[in-house]
């Protein structure tokens, strides 16, 4: 630490340095500054050196090796989709294969990505009116140009048959550029009855931020399955934000499913921001059914509202929660990215990965109110099924949940059911 401190010091004295001489035409001594840099950082390698040698961190700083990569997709494949202005592709890492199966994806084009992001922002600030299959640029239009540019090719190219299984093999989705933004998990082509045109007849669909989150989830998983309980926080009144009736609906029905498993529940005055942040610390699941919101202009500070103050996702990242494990967002804008930073893709759901939750479900955007006790209730009947509760059959419960809020609301209900996603393993 004294060394890393010491050498970022030295790069910080030399800039000014060098800015000063500039504007005062002095000369400092900059030979003896460069030397000085020199010298600390033959330390700082001496020391990385001396590090690696101990057994378990002999890959410190390293970039992984591809052996290590391909733990990530040993419960599915991970399409990596590389969206840049010269050509797009999809690199997907597989168990099993020795080396990137390369996806040309050459329908799509980072202006055509960047086009369909632009034109889901202006439909979700119509308040999604344009749903009905016979208008333009609509939900149909992305969603058809998500299947026939990305999940198409990607799909045929794995070879997955399309299936009315409940249980459909898994594959994760790495977004790159303005194609981050985009529910690439509902592509389809929803005019068509027959099966086999929606990412769904295939795969359950997962998001990972990078490779190495995914691989950290993996390995916690393995070691640490035990569930410590779920705190549940319901907000049906925030101050200075509108009602949220259903929240109280909703902790019910997930009560009833806990079937006397733990269930901590904060409402009302008593989810203040330090009682929440005490059971995230306490409990490995967590469910927030209350407002979230995005913050485009600092993104790190959006935040999830409770009933004395916020909690910024700048705090959520910051914090390390020993037992997380589980976390559901059932809250609006948990899960949508900031354009500004679209390789980042900073939001709520991402952060409380960054935290050490290991398995998330989220929204892309603001949800029905009374979609939510519908999606909770048929999750937890899943999650709680089993006598110990495990988070990796997260992804398979909200799939089947989502197909249960399709089959009541109706396939072009998109505003209802699309913005659900899951992350992590």
């Amino acid at each position: 630490m004294r060394a890393s401190n010491a050498l970022e010091h030295a790069v910080t004295h030399n800039e000014e340095a060098q800015n000063l001489s500039t504007q005062s035409n002095q000369q400092f001594p900059m030979e003896q500054v460069a030397q000085l840099h020199r010298r600390l950082a033959e330390e700082w390698e001496i020391l990385v050196k001396r590090v690696r040698d101990i057994p378990g961190f002999q890959d410190l700083f390293q970039p992984k090796k591809f052996t290590q990569l391909c733990s990530a997709a040993h419960r599915g494949p991970v399409v990596v989709v590389n969206v840049h202005k010269r050509r797009c592709d999809a690199l997907v890492v597989m168990a099993g294969l020795n080396e990137v199966m390369h996806i040309p994806l050459e329908r799509l084009s980072y202006e055509k990505a960047r086009h369909l992001h632009q034109s889901l922002n202006q439909l979700l600030s119509a308040g999604g009116i344009c749903d009905s299959p016979t208008q333009g640029v609509g939900f149909p239009h992305i969603l058809s140009e998500l299947w026939t540019c990305v999940a198409k090719p990607v799909l045929d190219s794995l070879a997955f048959p399309a299936s009315l299984k409940a249980d459909p093999p898994r594959i994760w989705w790495c977004l790159t550029g303005p194609l981050g933004f985009l529910p690439i998990h509902a592509a389809g082509l929803y005019n068509q009855s027959a099966v086999g045109f929606n990412v769904s007849d295939y795969v359950i669909s997962s998001y990972t931020l990078t490779l190495s989150l995914l691989i950290d989830a993996v390995e916690y998983h393995k070691k640490h399955r035990n569930f410590r309980g779920l705190l549940a926080v319901s907000q049906l009144n925030t101050p200075g934000q509108s009602p949220l009736p259903n929240t109280t609906t909703e902790v019910t029905r997930i009560q009833r499913q806990a079937r006397g498993l733990s269930v901590r529940v904060l409402e009302g005055p008593a989810a203040s921001v330090e009682s929440v942040m005490q059971g995230m610390g306490t409990c490995s699941w967590v469910h927030f059914a209350c407002h979230g919101i995005q913050d485009t202009i600092t993104p790190t500070k959006s935040a999830l509202y409770f009933h004395d103050g916020c909690l910024e996702l700048s705090t959520v990242i910051s914090k390390s929660f020993s037992n997380a494990d589980f976390a559901f967002l059932s809250a609006c804008h948990t899960a949508r990215g900031d354009d500004t930073l679209s390789e980042e893709a900073v939001h709520l759901a991402a952060g409380l990965m960054l935290a050490g939750y290991r398995s998330v479900i989220g929204t892309m955007w603001s949800i029905v109110d009374a979609d939510a006790p519908v999606i909770a209730n048929h999750v937890y009947s899943n999650l709680f099924d089993d006598t110990e509760p495990d988070s990796a059959k997260a992804a398979l419960a909200m799939h089947r949940a989502v197909k249960l809020l399709r089959q009541q609301r109706g396939d072009y209900s998109f505003m209802s059911w699309v913005p659900w996603i899951h992350m992590g393993i």
